[in-house]
């Protein structure tokens, strides 16, 4: 199992936060999948997800 460190993990959580907001901008809600996101934030969706959903305010 890969480990993130501190920094790596804010990174990616700025980047699945921004992706997601930049699908809902141009999708709306109904265009939100977590492999869209995923693919966006440019992440491994089965690993970095779990940061998205963590993150307190983000839904």
């Amino acid at each position: 199992m890969e480990i993130l460190h501190k920094k790596d993990k804010e990174e990616t959580k700025k980047k699945l936060i921004d992706a997601t907001g930049k699908i809902f901008m141009s999708k709306g809600y109904s265009g939100l999948r977590a492999s869209k996101i995923a693919d966006a934030a440019g992440v491994k969706q089965n690993l970095d997800l779990s940061l998205l959903w963590k993150c307190s305010g983000a839904f």
